[in-house]
């Protein structure tokens, strides 16, 4: 009788087969679920970002001396600043989570010849919001508040009102560490006042007339963040990219100094004044929504 040692042959190439066939099901259903990484580098010519496939590597969240020396003096006021190694850090209280805070961006120096009216000088004002400082999970949101549609908290269309009118986020921080007794996280701003943001940059206005094309990271840069009681003030140096300049084209580019002062307004806002032209303010319109009333 012949023996036959091909069943084991044909045995040990099924499980072969298997562990090839498990594999590759894996590694579809990896490529399948990309995760989406988002880098950004700056080069001389400005900031580029560039979008990568893959497992995004998580650093985590370190403890508050990892990322602050002890020897770091702290700049106490609204939030406690910190300047380590060219980077800017917030710690943002509890306390101050969800607060309105009045946000606004003016000139301190501006180049000769700006032909933009209204926003020539320094110390004239570019823009202005209302922002609130929300955590969520491991994040921290800039939301800004929209005031276009009102209603009476005690009206039935109250709820419905306040479904259609969204507060944006303007911007987002990873929370980096958590504050000593643990009131308060840690997040860098760096990146935020340095970068190309329309709410503390140039109008669109500016930008139009002198062809901008971004903000220059390597001729520009954060002058000082200093902290007061009740307000923060960002002083910045922000050299543009321009197709056209007020002074010279060959410089390819315009130079700003910018201030953006943040303001903690009251917990209990202050009671809205009606419009009167006699009145040397500017006015924002907000729309009241009520029900409509049945005629008898």
């Amino acid at each position: 009788m012949k023996k036959h040692p091909l069943p084991g042959i044909y045995l040990r190439g099924s499980v072969l087969a298997l562990a090839v066939l498990a594999g590759s099901c894996a590694a579809r259903k990896q490529a399948a679920n990309p995760s989406l990484t988002l880098k950004t580098i700056t080069t001389p010519g400005g900031t580029v970002a560039t979008a990568t496939t893959g497992t995004p590597k998580k650093e985590g969240i370190k403890k508050f001396s990892d990322l602050i020396p002890a020897k770091t003096k702290a700049d106490s006021g609204l939030f406690n600043t910190y300047k380590v190694d060219g980077k800017y850090y917030y710690e943002i209280p509890d306390s101050l989570i969800n607060r309105e805070m009045l946000v606004v961006t003016r000139f301190v120096k501006t180049p000769g010849g700006l032909k933009t009216f209204g926003q020539q000088y320094g110390g004239e004002e570019i823009n202005n919001q209302v922002w609130k400082w929300e955590k969520h999970d491991k994040q921290v949101f800039i939301r800004v508040p929209s005031y276009s549609l009102r209603a009476d908290s005690t009206s039935d269309m109250y709820q419905s009102v306040k479904n259609s009118n969204l507060d944006a986020i303007l911007a987002s921080f990873e929370v980096k560490a958590f504050n000593k007794d643990t009131t308060g996280v840690l997040i860098d701003v760096t990146d935020f006042y340095n970068g190309d943001i329309a709410a503390i940059g140039l109008s669109d206005d500016i930008k139009k007339a002198y062809k901008t094309m971004g903000v220059d990271n390597s001729r520009s840069y954060i002058d000082t963040i200093k902290s007061f009681p009740i307000n923060i003030e960002a002083r910045t140096l922000k050299t543009y990219r321009a197709g056209e300049s007020p002074t010279d084209n060959s410089n390819a580019a315009i130079t700003f100094e910018l201030n953006t002062s943040m303001l903690l307004l009251p917990k209990v806002p202050m009671k809205a004044r009606i419009m009167d032209p006699r009145v040397g303010f500017l006015a924002s319109a907000k729309q009241i929504m009520a029900p409509m009333l049945k005629k008898p």
